[in-house]
């Protein structure tokens, strides 16, 4: 009888093995997109950055226009507008998915714990 309950305890030390390790790469797979995300995000406020810079150039403007370069002018402004705007918007969603993979890792990183104690007290009983 006791032979039959180390080899259950040792099926499932095993299965608690290949949790951690399905645990552990979700987690590494987290990182990954997070350091993707991170990338994706400084690419896209060093582009609104840029737009800014172009907007304020644009928008210092001292001399006198006539209708059409004023129209221009604000065809330009507007779109300059519309650019930060949707980059903005672009932002605000990478970091709600940044968000959201925080969550997830914290959920993986307590299964995790839990798993890890389960081994140790598989190992114990082992013993």
């Amino acid at each position: 009888m006791e032979n039959d309950t180390r080899v259950t305890l040792a099926m499932l030390l095993t299965l608690k093995t290949r949790r951690e390790q399905s645990l552990r790469a979700k987690l590494a797979a987290n990182a990954r997109q997070q350091e993707q995300l991170r990338d994706k995000k400084a690419l896209l406020l060093e582009e609104r950055y840029q737009i800014w810079k172009t907007w304020r150039s644009h928008s210092t403007v001292v001399e006198v226009l006539d209708a059409t370069a004023r129209q221009t002018l604000k065809n330009q402004l507007t779109d300059h507008f519309q650019n930060d705007q949707a980059l903005a918007e672009q932002i605000d969603t990478l970091q709600a998915q940044w968000q959201a993979l925080q969550i997830d890792k914290a959920q993986q990183q307590t299964l995790l714990r839990k798993v890890l104690m389960k081994q140790e007290k598989f190992n114990t009983l082992l013993e």
